[in-house]
């Protein structure tokens, strides 16, 4: 997932994370994600818990810079389902 830095802010990540958590939490799936050292607060907001590194060399992508990404999981959250 990513957000236009215009848009940063304004809540439209944690919309969508939100509803696929709550997807995850429902179906009983654990949640894995690689995140950006800048996008990690907000997904540990949401439970995720940082697992290790993860290299990943962004100039075959046409960035400038070699960019670490962080392997991230949030466990399994059972909801209680009532009839």
């Amino acid at each position: 997932m990513g957000t236009d830095p215009e848009y940063n802010g304004r809540g439209v990540a944690s919309m969508h994370l939100k509803w696929g958590l709550e997807q995850a939490d429902r179906l009983g799936v654990l949640t894995y994600l690689e995140a950006t050292d800048e996008g990690r607060g907000l997904y540990e907001k949401y439970g995720f818990e940082k697992m290790m590194r993860l290299p990943f060399d962004g100039r075959e992508w046409g960035c400038d810079e070699e960019l670490r990404h962080v392997i991230m999981i949030r466990p399994v959250k059972r909801t209680l389902m009532i009839k």
